[in-house]
């Protein structure tokens, strides 16, 4: 199980462990914008560390490198896809209740598309070659395993699509072979166009969207938006020459940059003064 510490609160999630020594994986999208992720290894209730490795925003996945911990049991992986109406379960920390359980479906769909959102307005993704399956999947089993009749991981949960009754939710996971190619990217160590090293850089800032602007709702202390000159009300325009019409297509320039990446913004102040400057990125932060 994994848990994050945001600037907005907490998130929850869940991951599976690759190798005894601590490698594991789960979505980016539990971890994005992360300054603490802490892994709980479901069976024995030990909690650790994590570091972020690296991340791909592009799949959704992040890879972990769990810390001082001790060898670790791994997921079995199947990397052959079964075919439709076979069975498969969901494995998560559902609504963060801090336990793991499983619904189980049958596969209904291979290679499918979806555009997924996020409790952030206006925050969507496309994600492509899915694995879809009938089983009822909810919040916190994002990054969680998808298991085949034998219960071997053949994909990492990701979203969900709407609906009230299990009838009419289905669950959508990675492939696990896409999520490996991932993890072996991120230890080769090299970027790539969607495949970044290290934590997210951050800004240290709270940012809504109003009338297609990026507002600052709040500036933390000492941050790199501080020294930088933003202040609260002040609306940003752009990042290094791209427009910026919303807290999501902020947060996704800014979450593209490893911390110690400089970056150019442009803002307006509340008082209607336009301004840019370089800032140079640093972990997330909590205050």
């Amino acid at each position: 199980m994994v848990d994050t510490q945001l600037m907005s609160g907490m998130g929850t999630g869940t991951g599976a462990v690759l190798t005894g020594d601590g490698l594991a994986i789960t979505n980016y999208h539990v971890v994005e914008d992360a300054s603490e992720v802490t892994v709980t290894v479901a069976d024995s209730g030990e909690v650790y560390t994590a570091t972020v490795l690296g991340r791909d925003s592009l799949h959704d996945v992040a890879v972990l490198q769990i810390e001082d911990a001790p060898s670790l049991a791994t997921a079995s992986i199947n990397t052959e896809l079964p075919d439709r109406g076979e069975p498969t379960a969901a494995v998560g920390n559902g609504g963060g209740q801090g336990y793991l359980t499983a619904v189980t479906g049958e596969l209904t769909g291979l290679d499918e598309s979806i555009v997924a959102s996020s409790s952030v307005p206006d925050d969507m993704s496309r994600l492509s070659g899915l694995i879809e399956t009938s089983a009822d999947v909810v919040p916190g089993y994002s990054g969680g395993p998808l298991v085949d009749g034998d219960g071997q991981v053949i994909g990492i949960t990701t979203a969900a699509s709407q609906g009230e009754t299990a009838e009419e939710v289905d669950g959508y996971a990675i492939p696990v072979t896409v999520a490996l190619d991932v993890v072996e990217q991120v230890l080769s160590g090299e970027e790539t166009d969607s495949v970044s090293i290290g934590m997210d850089g951050a800004l240290g800032i709270v940012v809504g969207t109003e009338q297609e602007q990026a507002v600052v709702i709040e500036v933390t202390p000492g941050s790199s938006a501080e020294q930088l000159g933003l202040r609260e009300r002040d609306i940003v325009r752009t990042v290094d020459g791209q427009p910026v019409t919303s807290a999501a297509e902020l947060s996704q320039i800014v979450n593209d940059h490893n911390v110690g990446d400089v970056i150019t913004v442009e803002w307006t102040t509340e008082a209607g003064e336009d301004r840019s400057g370089e800032a140079t990125l640093q972990e997330a932060v909590v205050y």
